[in-house]
Parts: C-alpha cells; structure tokens; sequence
C-alpha cells in the first residue's frame, strides 16, 4: 500500500476529523475552566479588600490616623 492511499481514505479522515474536534473542545473548556478560575479569584480579591477597607475604616472611626499607622505597623 502506498503511504499516499493511506491519507486518502476515510478512515484517515475520521480520525483527523475526530482529532481536529477533540482539539477545538479541549481548547473551549480549558478557555471555559480558566476564565472561571479567573473570575473567582478576582471576586475572592475583591471581597479581602472589600474586607479590609472596612477594617481600617473602623480602626479610624476607633482610633484617628495614628490607630491606622498603628496597625499596618503592626500587621508587617
């Protein structure tokens, strides 16, 4: 058998067909996947300084500008 019949067959076809599918929905969902990694890790990041905004602002409401200084000092 020639190796030019081989490539031409339907067989051949199939699978470079199959693969060529496989490819696009592996590329698709690991698009999808890290997209979603993505976006929790930023809504997580935000919520923490969400969360530390309003810590400091209470130490403010607390203790002034010197109880803020106090504590980033403290937390380094």
């Amino acid at each position: 058998m020639r190796p030019g019949d081989l490539l031409s067959g339907a067989a051949f076809k199939a699978a470079a067909l199959s693969i060529l599918i496989f490819l696009v929905v592996a590329s698709l969902a690991g698009f999808a996947i890290m997209e979603s990694v993505r976006r929790a890790m930023t809504n997580e990041l935000n919520a923490q300084i969400l969360a530390e905004l309003v810590l400091f602002d209470d130490i403010y409401q607390r203790d002034g500008p010197k109880g803020v200084v106090d504590a980033v000092d403290e937390h380094q």
